[in-house]
């Protein structure tokens, strides 16, 4: 049975174990986190040994004057830290701030985490000498290249070398439901290297584990001549339909607000007013139905840059979507998500639009 005592002392929470022999019961395993808290605005959490302290403001990893993501991994002082269980060092999905469940003994299944969706775990490699470990954000580190604009948090455990499993939920099922599920701290276990072994190399970084691409994205040509693409969403909801162009394809092929597009789509052809990145009920809110209406009544479709806010992803994805009005009748038959789809400039003359210069982007 393990059995843990969490407590503070002079400010600083000390988890105690009696015995690694891990129980069947996730309630034993559990019995005394220690919750630690720091205050956050960037996207990168280290969790370290007090002792290690210097080493780290020594080593001067680019980390500490900012994260970088994919280029962290290749940092040669990150890694070295890394490798020596001098800093464990993660991705954060948000620049929320930071709540961690700390805990000594071994990792937890999959079914005998808590309530919500789990994301797979990752492994370091952190060395405790002193046993007194500190969480801290880019905000809170007491060396980084700015004075600490937050606090972050002390926990004492005992002291060893240590394989620690990071759990974390899956933030975007608590981003679409926050009432339901509120913003639950992660779990993070320090297990032993005698009952614990890592497979590889740590990482210098752990990354936040986000989804492959999804096959539209970035699946089209773009240029001078023109946009070939995919048709993407559901064609015909709302009267509307979108296509993976994107802010990049938008600016390799001078798509600049007022300007006319044909949108060619299986036997299907539509044309559009684009009106930047800017939705109809924006130019509702902001200029009026009059100037709405007179929009409308320059083409068939109006076309803006619109922004998706998808299942685990930390950025919007922007799509081209072409908007009919509510009650006009369009043809939509047969098109279906991932059809090839091709967008050329008009050569009408660019409609004035009230939020825009003619001159914006040239």
């Amino acid at each position: 049975m393990v059995s843990r005592v969490a407590e503070r002392v002079d400010g600083v929470l000390s988890i105690g174990v009696e015995s690694l022999v891990a129980p069947r019961s996730p309630a034993l395993r559990l019995a005394a986190p220690a919750t630690l808290h720091a205050g956050n605005d960037g996207l990168a959490a280290f969790l370290y040994d007090q002792s290690a302290s210097q080493a780290i403001a020594l080593s001067r990893p680019a980390i500490l004057g900012g994260f970088s993501g994919q280029l962290d991994l290749s940092d040669v002082h990150l890694r070295d830290l890394a490798l020596r269980g001098a800093l464990v060092a993660w991705e954060l999905y948000d620049n929320s701030a930071i709540a961690l469940d700390l805990c000594v003994g071994q990792p937890l299944a999959v079914r005998e985490l808590g309530r919500g969706q789990w994301l797979p775990p990752q492994r370091a490699y952190l060395d405790a000498p002193s046993g007194v470990l500190r969480l801290d954000s880019l905000g809170s580190l007491p060396f980084g290249q700015d004075a600490p604009r937050f606090a972050g948090a002390s926990a004492k455990v005992p002291p060893g070398r240590y394989v620690a499993t990071l759990h974390r939920r899956d933030a975007s099922a608590f981003r679409t439901s926050p009432g339901l599920w509120g913003r639950p701290p992660d779990l993070l276990t320090l297990t032993p290297v005698t009952e614990l072994r890592l497979r590889r190399r740590p990482e210098a970084l752990l990354l936040y584990p986000m989804p492959e691409a999804e096959q539209w994205e970035g699946r089209y040509q773009s240029g001078d001549t023109g946009f070939t693409g995919l048709i993407v969403g559901r064609p015909g909801a709302f009267n509307s339909i979108a296509i993976n162009l994107d802010m990049a394809a938008a600016d390799a092929m001078k798509l600049r607000p007022g300007a006319f597009v044909r949108v060619a789509a299986g036997l299907h052809r539509y044309s559009a007013l684009y009106l930047g990145d800017i939705r109809i009920d924006e130019v509702l809110e902001k200029h009026g139905a009059y100037t709405l209406s007179e929009l409308r009544a320059a083409a068939p479709f109006l076309a803006y840059m619109d922004h998706w806010v998808r299942e685990r992803r930390r950025d919007p994805s922007t799509v081209l979507v072409l908007s009919g009005t509510a009650c006009g009748s369009y043809d939509f038959t047969g098109l279906k998500p991932g059809a090839a789809v091709e967008v050329k400039l008009d050569d009408r003359a660019r409609e004035p639009l009230r939020w825009v210069s003619l001159d914006d982007g040239e």
